[in-house]
């Protein structure tokens, strides 16, 4: 059995992502939502836990890394990381809506302003 996912928390390995991202901010409001609705984002670090506890053995966990855009000089990370960023910038209203207006109680004129903010400063 296999099974993906990513944190949707963004992480930096090297210190250069500010505090007052749009996108990282983006992605708490985001969380936020997703908790409150019982219905948590952030569980990618918990699978291999959760199968082990549910009786599985020789549980394997590959944890990679994967950039937000082409920041990186290694050539393969750098295509991934162009690839990501496209996947978000187009995503980002279908992954804001139903969640911020439902859950937030946002208007659609709130969400699209923090939808405007995230893309303008291009994942960083």
């Amino acid at each position: 059995m296999e099974s993906q996912d990513i944190m949707s928390t963004p992480y930096c390995d090297d210190g250069t992502m500010p505090p007052d991202w749009p996108f990282l901010e983006w992605t708490k409001y985001g969380d936020d939502a997703a908790m409150e609705a019982d219905r948590p984002m952030r569980i990618a670090n918990k699978f291999k836990r959760w199968y082990e506890q549910a009786g599985f053995v020789d549980v394997h966990e590959k944890v990679f890394k994967l950039p937000m855009n082409g920041w990186p000089r290694d050539k393969h990370l750098k295509s991934l990381g162009l690839m990501q960023e496209e996947n978000w910038l187009s995503g980002l209203s279908g992954l804001s809506m139903a969640h911020f207006s439902r859950i937030l109680n946002w208007s659609k004129t709130e969400i699209e302003v923090c939808i405007s903010l995230s893309k303008r400063v291009k994942l960083y």
